[in-house]
């Protein structure tokens, strides 16, 4: 079966059975894909957070890495989100390495 077709095949119900399956294999893809990412990460380092993100404001926004434990990242804001005060630049946010975009360790 072509990937463009899987989609399909789900949502017809072709996999009903096996839907657990197919969630838990995303699920541990998704680690490999962060535990990749986070392979090189240092603190200082600046990420682009992945556009899957919810709140979906955070989408894009870059983080300067104050930390990076397990499967999650640490990092301050370097871009202004939204008019409140919660994302404002510098602050901290915390977020799972599949969360993850972009990496530039030159920044």
């Amino acid at each position: 079966m072509k990937y463009t077709k899987v989609g399909d095949a789900i949502t017809a119900g072709e996999f009903d059975d096996h839907l657990d399956l197919i969630v838990a294999a995303i699920h541990a893809r998704r680690r490999i894909i962060g535990q990749q990412k986070v392979a090189g990460i240092q603190p200082g380092d600046v990420v682009t957070i992945a556009n899957t993100v919810k709140p979906a404001l955070l989408a894009g926004a870059r983080l300067r890495v104050t930390s990076c434990t397990g499967m999650r990242l640490v990092g301050t804001l370097m871009d202004r989100r939204g008019t409140g005060r919660r994302w404002q630049v510098n602050s901290t946010v915390r977020l799972p390495l599949s969360l993850i975009g972009e990496v530039r360790n030159d920044a």
